[in-house]
């Protein structure tokens, strides 16, 4: 008998990824929203995306116009901020506001 062939095309190297692994489309809550900030904001507006060193760790925040919206905390963020060290750069844009709730599209820039 045979075997069967291999499965081929997918091959993903251990401890790294493909370029394909760091393309990020989602929409995420952001935790903490600073209400001044919720203020000034719009649906659809851009944000910035910048990894920021606090006394324990590194965290994600959301900037607009250089204050800081509030950080992010989802199940991708350990993914985002690996492919962020990698280099690749990401922007957000505000999805809806609601009741001082806010939630927010991160995607590549």
């Amino acid at each position: 008998m045979s075997g069967g062939g291999g499965g081929g095309g997918d091959f993903r190297p251990p401890g790294g990824g493909t370029r394909s692994s760091c393309n990020i489309d989602e929409i995420v809550p952001v935790s903490s929203p600073d209400p001044n900030v919720v203020g000034q904001i719009r649906q659809g507006m851009p944000l910035e995306v910048v990894a920021a060193t606090n006394p324990r760790r590194v965290i994600v925040v959301v900037q607009s116009s250089g204050e800081t919206l509030g950080s992010l905390t989802w199940s991708g963020l350990a993914k985002l901020l690996q492919c962020m060290e990698d280099g690749h750069d990401y922007v957000a844009s505000v999805h809806s506001v609601q009741n001082g709730v806010v939630q927010v599209r991160i995607e590549n820039a």
